[in-house]
């Protein structure tokens, strides 16, 4: 096998895609990042969070990219002694009314007892999404959060210290 070697040279670096090429750029971006409330969630079903950003994206063929991150303090709490218990808390991605997905993040478990009846875990979530809203509509992306009762009668979510959402506009 013969080996080729190029002269430094020949190559030629290029700077920049040819006008009106597009292809794989990032458009545009939006940045959400404040700190949450120690707000205690105790719903089984979606609830909106105050993490929520919005785009508008200039062609209807572009994708949006979304990250995300939210810290959470799950606590099962129980009122019945003697009981073993597990919650996780879920959060979902919503553009609008559209829920685009759940993930699971930490969840609380323990055992109650006549001295002791909770337990909590703390858990960041974070996460990555690439979206095709085939629109060019202002979009609104937010994050909803739930507790899911996996054993045990009672729990609370608590998203709770610095959260950030980034969405960017990148054309296909």
């Amino acid at each position: 096998m013969a080996i080729t070697r190029l002269n430094n040279n020949s190559i030629s670096a290029v700077s920049a895609l040819p006008s009106g090429i597009t292809t794989g750029k990032i458009l545009q971006h939006q940045f959400f990042s404040s700190y949450v409330g120690n707000t205690a969630i105790t719903s089984t079903t979606n609830v909106a969070t105050p993490v929520t950003d919005k785009i508008t994206a200039s062609s209807s063929s572009n994708k949006i990219i979304i990250t995300a991150m939210l810290p959470v303090f799950t606590q099962a709490t129980t009122s019945a002694g003697d009981q073993d218990w597990f919650i996780r808390s879920t959060f979902s991605l919503y553009r609008g009314s559209t829920n685009l997905g759940e993930l699971f993040s930490g969840g609380g478990s323990g055992k109650s007892t006549g001295s002791y009846n909770y337990g909590h875990a703390t858990d960041v979530s974070t996460f990555s999404w690439v979206d095709t809203p085939n629109s060019t509509d202002e979009l609104t992306y937010t994050i909803y959060l739930r507790i899911q009762m996996l054993q045990g009668n009672s729990g609370q979510a608590n998203p709770q210290g610095l959260a950030s959402m980034t969405l960017m506009e990148i054309a296909p």
